[in-house]
């Protein structure tokens, strides 16, 4: 009998969350293995290459979970993760769709140095991209350690993985709340397939590292006080090098209390950071979480989201002038813009975004962004906007963009302002010391922001070429050269476009006729003939 009480004890025990006293709250560290594919990651653990994240699951909690989003990328994902808020709140909604960066304060790690005071936790954020992490968190505000470098979990300089070891020995005897992400295997899907040697050896590499981080915390004896939750952000399209709609996530962690969920279906990224804040004794109700706690079952109202995920039909928007129509802004004359959006199971927000011709935008911002509707309740809504842009001179798109719940996108697009840009030409038939020897086609590929009106080809200053462009905005020209009547030596060929606004681009460039002579090319005819004559006597 008391043999069986010790073995039920001992179970108990292996089984029991982390123990930390009620009013010391436990460290947390957050792991996110960027792009790992579920199915690759089972492959894996299958063939036995997984001991670390398998020892975490076997001893722990494995869930199965979903991003919600339209656009499956890691700017929006680990926007939520981080926050608990889904893209209509952290202004994140794909890699090339960001309205501005995850608002200050809203991390998890900000809310833990808020929460604690400062004095009390230690937060680090380490990760191994830049261009899709960067910008999203780019306002955060109070964390002790930031480190966002492009590199490997092993790198000549060291890495992230190091970084991530170096961060538990710095901070082993502090309260603490880690995010740790990497760059693998994601990149290497990019770059080499998700089935690539490269991509599974990025798996590896990642479990590595994770036991390296157990290791080290069983080594300091804070193991038992610490929540370790690892995931990826998104999966990876099947012996593809993208991820454009690749949902299927997961997550394994040593908290036991998650056991509650471990059949749920229904489960979305943002349950990630309202499960942390659960964990560390935070409440947070402004704004409301979108997740929910995983220590708890899901509730019953947490059915909907799956009706929301399966809705594919972006909303109906349609944009109008309401004030007197005109094409152009004048100064200090507002055009007042009217726009109404409906959806069939609900909307969230609208933005009206201007970006100007000829600018690039980077990293996925949207121009400036003129206005942000608050969060939209209901199916319909009418809004609008009295435009006067203070920008400077150059023509702009005005866009709305419409999201509904699912965040399924719709957009319109007016263009106003005065057109001051000349078109843009590419020659692809010029190069630097050109020589021809006989007739020579130039070609060029020319591009207006409005429409193109007319094209010039100059030789020596005459015009030698002149055509009309109907109501596009990009054509190709092509021009026979005839130098039958042109002199050797160098000459200049202009190129002149001009657009519907008479704005005009020229480019010059330098070529050199160099025709054969007319006794080389007598020579050549005669030999020729030659040629011809003895074959046909032998009989070739």
């Amino acid at each position: 009998m008391l043999r069986h009480v010790l073995v039920i004890l001992l179970f108990s025990a292996l089984l029991a969350p982390p123990a930390y006293a009620e009013d010391q709250p436990p460290n947390v560290i957050l792991i996110s293995f960027d792009g790992y594919q579920r199915n690759h990651l089972w492959e894996q653990l299958e063939a036995g290459e997984m001991p670390n994240l398998e020892r975490l699951m076997e001893e722990g909690v494995y869930l199965e979970l979903n991003q919600i989003d339209t656009k499956t990328q890691t700017k929006t994902a680990h926007a939520q993760m981080l926050s608990g808020y889904q893209n209509n709140v952290t202004g994140v909604y794909a890699n090339r769709l960001v309205f501005h960066p995850l608002p200050t304060g809203y991390t998890l790690l900000e809310r833990a140095e808020t929460h604690f005071g400062s004095e009390n936790v230690a937060t680090g954020f380490i990760s191994g991209k830049t261009s899709n992490i960067a910008p999203v968190f780019a306002d955060m505000e109070g964390v002790d350690y930031v480190s966002i470098v492009d590199e490997y979990l092993e790198d000549e300089k060291g890495g992230t993985g190091e970084k991530f070891l170096r961060f538990i020995d710095d901070h082993h005897e502090d309260h603490f709340v880690a995010f740790f992400h990497t760059k693998e295997p994601d990149k290497l899907g990019h770059l080499y397939g998700e089935n690539s040697p490269e991509y599974h050896e990025g798996g590896l590499r990642c479990d590595r590292y994770l036991g390296l981080i157990l290791n080290k915390l069983e080594a300091y004896g804070i193991m038992d006080e610490t929540l370790v939750y690892v995931c990826t952000d998104h999966g990876f399209l099947e012996d593809g090098y993208e991820h454009p709609n690749e949902p299927l996530i997961w997550l394994a962690s040593n908290d036991l209390r998650l056991e509650a969920n471990v059949d749920e279906t229904r489960l979305f990224i943002p349950d990630i950071p309202a499960t942390i804040y659960r964990s560390l004794g935070i409440t947070v109700t402004e704004p409301p979480l979108r997740g929910y706690p995983l220590q708890s079952p899901l509730p019953p109202e947490a059915e909907q989201r799956m009706v929301i995920w399966e809705d594919n039909e972006p909303p109906e928007l349609r944009l109008d002038i309401l004030s007197e129509s005109t094409e152009y802004l004048e100064s200090g004359k507002p055009l007042e813009l009217g726009w109404t959006v409906s959806d069939n199971l609900g909307l969230t927000k609208t933005y009206l975004v201007a970006e100007r011709h000829g600018v690039d935008y980077f990293n996925g911002s949207m121009g400036d962004v003129l206005y942000e509707s608050e969060h939209i309740v209901g199916l319909e809504a009418e809004l609008s906007y009295s435009l006067d842009l203070p920008f400077d001179e150059g023509m702009y798109n005005i866009t709305v963009y419409a999201f509904d719940e699912r965040e399924n996108l719709t957009t319109e697009t007016i263009t106003v302002g005065t057109d001051t840009l000349p078109p843009t030409i590419d020659s692809i038939s010029f190069y630097e010391n050109q020589i021809i020897y006989k007739d020579y086609t130039l070609w060029f590929i020319v591009f207006d922001n409005a429409e193109l009106s007319r094209a010039e080809v100059r030789l020596d200053g005459e015009t030698v070429e002149s055509c009309l462009f109907d109501d596009t905005k990009k054509d190709q020209v092509n021009y026979p050269l005839d130098v039958s009547e042109v002199t050797n030596g160098v000459h200049s060929v202009t190129i002149l476009v001009y657009d519907e606004n008479d704005n005009v681009a020229e480019e010059t460039h330098s070529l050199t006729v160099d025709k054969p002579s007319f006794l080389f090319r007598l020579t050549v005819h005669i030999l020729a003939f030659i040629d011809r004559i003895i074959s046909t006597l032998i009989g070739r």
